[in-house]
């Protein structure tokens, strides 16, 4: 299965600053390592990567502790959505007798709803993402109806494949949508949502115009995306207006998607409408001021951007990587106190995030502070993957801090 490591638009904007870093190669501590969840012998624990792999090695057979991997490789990388994508499926997978209540919308109890929240957490940093385990899932819920029917059932792989196949074939619509999803075919996908449409309740029909535009962002049919998600927002408005709500959906979402199509197709003032009208809906809704920002941004307002980032922080202080993209903000006006403090606010959101150490160190660094920089960079090194590609610059910085605090 194709695990792509999509990642939300903006990017974190501290780079022109870490020039010249360092530290050594040690690694976490014992006491550390015994918090998380255990790797292979040749896993990095300092790799959401690795993490993530395991977990999706995994999800099948212990979904509790594939839960368990997706949720650190989260913490490790808080800009990636689909460790949380994986979170969910596992938490689905692991509540198999729930997912055919899921699936219709039930949600009676709390594993059940921290999935749903988990999704909107992931949409709001990538909703046009492809979700990778919604065939994980659809495979539970075949085993779990063949358990419906025998208890007592344990399906060899020649059984679960002809439960499989005769989902494919002769389940409903939605069900044949996501295992057509699941395989990548997403012009399949697409006429399924279709025939659905065509049989679908004023209820129903936002949802499967939501989900058809998600499959057409996914192929890159963004016109098309942005068609549905408008007319979704239309079926889910009226909806609420007839006063028929029975499970809400996120309509900052459906917006905050067409806002991000709207960056891709280069027009900048349709999004500009988009994210300002997800605010409107939901004054809590932080990603509409992270888009706002990064189209300021690329009009040169550096005052009007870093106020939306403000904003969006306020919204949101529990995001480390949206105060980092601050911080980058706060750099870029010559604020460097403040971008301090917000890398600092940063760890103290998620102590498990290297990225602020890097900064922190090169700020400390860069005001003479080598005691206070090399701890950072000591940090950081601890808790960064052999793979990061500061690593190399961060060690060299530190051997000079080193060094010259020896020879002092």
């Amino acid at each position: 299965m194709p695990r792509p490591r999509t990642r939300g638009a903006a990017p974190v904007l501290v780079g022109a600053l870490l020039a010249a870093l360092f530290a050594d190669t040690s690694v976490l501590s014992s006491q550390e390592l015994e918090l998380r969840p255990q790797l292979p012998p040749w896993g990095d624990p300092g790799s959401a990567q690795a993490y993530f792999d395991e977990a999706a090695a995994i999800i099948r057979q212990d979904p509790r502790r594939a839960a368990e991997l997706f949720e650190w490789a989260a913490r490790l990388d808080p800009e990636w959505a689909e460790p949380l994508e994986g979170w969910r499926a596992a938490i689905l997978i692991g509540q198999a007798r729930g997912l055919r209540e899921y699936l219709d919308r039930g949600r009676r109890n709390d594993a059940l709803r921290l999935a749903d929240s988990l999704r909107f957490v992931a949409q709001t940093r990538n909703p046009l993402q492809f979700r990778p385990f919604e065939g994980e899932i659809i495979q539970a819920y075949i085993r779990a109806s063949a358990r419906a029917i025998d208890p007592t059932a344990v399906l060899n792989p020649s059984e679960l494949e002809y439960y499989l196949e005769s989902g494919r074939r002769r389940g409903s619509l939605g069900v044949r949508a996501l295992f057509a999803y699941s395989n990548h075919d997403l012009p399949f996908t697409i006429e399924l949502y279709t025939k659905a449409l065509e049989r679908a309740d004023s209820l129903s029909r936002g949802g499967i115009l939501a989900e058809r535009g998600h499959v057409h962002a996914v192929a890159g049919r963004y016109e098309d995306a942005r068609e549905d998600y408008d007319s979704a927002l239309a079926a889910f408005q009226k909806i609420e207006d007839e006063q028929l709500i029975i499970f809400y959906e996120s309509k900052a979402i459906q917006l905050y998607a067409m806002g991000l199509l709207a960056e891709v197709l280069q027009n900048p003032e349709e999004a500009r409408r988009d994210y300002s009208r997800a605010i409107e809906e939901d004054l809590s809704f932080h990603p509409a001021h992270e888009g706002l920002a990064r189209l300021a941004l690329a009009d040169g307002d550096t005052a009007t951007a870093q106020f939306e980032y403000v904003l969006a922080v306020d919204l949101a202080p529990q995001e480390p990587a949206l105060r980092m993209k601050i911080a980058g903000i706060l750099l870029l006006a010559g604020d460097v106190p403040g971008a301090e403090e917000q890398a600092a606010a940063a760890v103290a959101a998620n102590p498990y995030y290297a990225a602020p150490h890097l900064v922190l160190g090169a700020l400390a660094d860069r005001d003479g502070r080598a005691t206070e920089a090399i701890g950072h960079y000591e940090r950081f090194l601890k808790m960064a993957a052999q793979t990061d590609r500061n690593r190399g610059t961060a060690q060299n910085r530190l051997a000079a801090l080193r060094a010259a605090a020896e020879a002092g």
